[in-house]
């Protein structure tokens, strides 16, 4: 992850340059974040489960505070927003992307979670009806019903289609567009709409937390187009302002408007997103290689770990009354993120490479040749 010296001959796993790659896949700090998003999840949920055990220690307490979820889901989601961004950075108004993108987006987001569904519809002995299949095609009223965390996939879903309407038109017009969608969540958030917000896919459209992807978005953006700032001032703030909600949580102000987890948590999520990729940019670091593979595995994490600690709530409640609980919870927070990692390397990296072989054509050279063309034509512009 490190770039070579002089003196040395480079390398496939060099660090990447300053400047961004079509594809995203060389900013090893945004997979970080997506790697100590992932952990802290798989922390939460399991202090949440050991929480329930009375009488004993709880040695993952420190990682039971909402506010750990709410960093991680709005650090998931900027980082959505920046690498749809970012991969899809030269795919507008270019025919056939679109379709091209749908197909890549569905193959990644639906075959591994039904693939996950499948264990928890017996380990939770759900009913067959149409809940059930409004879940699997993550409904937002219904896409928690098999997986709890599956409530996000909603809006990743309402995202990844509003991100391919906007591939039909300039790259210049995204601005405008995601401007659009932000003046639609203000108004939805202020305005008294009673009738209307009963309607879960119009819910989820207005709801802050797409405030998240158009932040990635905007990461994506200046990336792009500006020089990146000095990295210091970015991280420190980012990291000061989510360390001040700690306070503002305990005395019971925070959180008490729709946008204050917006200001609370998702800038600076954002703040800090930004000096990470201005830190990899600028400076020659080389990232811990086990958040690096959590990064790739996070989809793997957010999905298994919750499959894995359905799998064993007898186990929690048998022992939940002894002090067994404490080696239990340390284990089970050591073992469970080696256990999606490997999930990921054999089973969910495999299944996407082999769909999208199978399914995604790819374009003839005549058409690649015409797509470079408008590509050059959009750089005049």
């Amino acid at each position: 992850m490190q770039t070579s010296t002089l003196n040395e001959p480079k390398r496939e796993t060099e660090k990447v340059t300053s400047k961004p790659s079509a594809d995203g896949k060389n900013f090893v700090s945004i997979q970080v974040l997506r790697g100590v998003a992932a952990l802290l999840v798989v922390l939460l949920h399991l202090a949440g489960r050991e929480m329930l055990c009375k009488n004993v220690p709880h040695v993952l307490y420190p990682f039971s505070s909402e506010l750990i979820g709410f960093f991680a889901v709005d650090t998931f989601f900027i980082i959505s927003g920046f690498v749809m961004c970012t991969a899809h950075y030269n795919d507008f108004k270019i025919p056939g992307r679109i379709k091209l993108f749908i197909q890549k987006r569905f193959i990644r987001l639906f075959p591994f979670y039904w693939l996950t569904c499948i264990p928890l519809l017996f380990i939770k002995h759900l009913p067959i009806n149409s809940k059930l299949f409004g879940a699997l095609v993550l409904v937002p009223h219904y896409a928690n019903r098999i997986n709890t965390v599956a409530w996000t996939l909603a809006y990743e879903l309402m995202f990844l289609m509003l991100f391919a309407c906007c591939l039909k038109f300039s790259r210049k017009a995204l601005p405008y567009l995601m401007g659009a969608w932000l003046v639609c969540i203000i108004l939805g958030n202020i305005l008294p709409l009673p009738e209307v917000k009963d309607l879960g896919y119009f819910n989820t459209f207005i709801s802050p937390y797409n405030i998240d992807f158009l932040l990635g978005i905007a990461l994506s953006m200046l990336v792009h187009k500006t020089k990146l700032l000095p990295y210091p001032p970015f991280i420190a703030i980012g990291v000061a302002l989510l360390l001040a909600d700690i306070p503002l949580k305990q005395s019971g102000i925070w959180i008490n408007g729709p946008f204050d987890h917006v200001i609370a948590i998702s800038i600076p999520s954002a703040l800090l997103a930004y000096g990470m990729i201005a830190l990899e940019q600028q400076k020659d670091v080389r990232f811990p290689t086990p958040l690096v593979a959590l990064g790739d595995a996070s989809y793997s994490v957010y999905l298994v770990h919750y499959v894995i600690i359905d799998a064993f709530a007898t186990t929690w409640q048998q022992i939940g009354s002894s002090y067994a609980i404490i080696p239990w919870s340390l284990a089970t927070a050591c073992v469970i993120p080696f256990v999606c990692v490997g999930v990921y390397f054999f089973v969910e990296k495999p299944l996407f490479t082999g769909l999208r072989n199978r399914i995604i054509r790819r374009p003839s050279a005549s058409a690649r040749n015409s797509e470079l063309r408008v590509e050059a034509v959009e750089a005049k512009v």
